[in-house]
């Protein structure tokens, strides 16, 4: 006939390390139980509001801010430099709004700084950049006749053949 544990350890028919465990589980019921079967108090925490819990930390992602373009340099024409003793001058010609203004090295020229005014030249530097504006720059010429590139390594320009 079988006993059951109860029986047994009301009988005192168990080892005495038995008996303590089953009067601890008579005490608490819970302490019988393993951490496996105990996850439901990991699953919905006492204290969280939602006795849900909390969902794992999202990492920040950090962009660098986008890059922005250099701006161009100025839409500028090189009128005429003045080199004296002194100074050098650069008078220069904004086609956006049409007027004329005279420059010296080291002025500010819409972000841009005049760096060198030679007989000819205007320099314009912002941080490692270079513009370069001449006067007399040579540009196609329009209107100008076919044969006009011929006749001048002729070395008659403008004549008939």
């Amino acid at each position: 006939m079988a006993v059951c544990g109860l029986c047994a350890a009301a009988d005192g028919g168990l080892p005495a390390q038995a008996q303590s465990n089953l009067q601890a589980v008579r005490d608490n019921p819970v302490a019988a139980l393993s951490l496996e079967q105990l996850s439901v108090t990991r699953e919905r925490p006492l204290f969280s509001p939602s006795r849900r819990s909390s969902p794992p930390p999202v990492a920040a992602i950090i962009r660098p801010p986008p890059v922005q373009p250099p701006p161009p340099p100025p839409t500028i024409e090189l009128y005429g430099t003045i080199i004296d003793a002194d100074q050098a001058t650069a008078i220069i010609f904004f086609s956006a709004n049409s007027q004329t203004q005279r420059v010296h090295i080291g002025d500010d020229v819409e972000g841009w700084k005049v760096e060198q005014i030679e007989e000819r030249k205007l320099v314009l530097s912002q941080e490692e950049r270079t513009a370069v504006f001449s006067m007399f720059a040579d540009k196609p010429a329009e209107n100008a006749p076919a044969d006009a590139s011929a006749s001048a390594q002729n070395g008659k320009p403008g004549q008939p053949q």
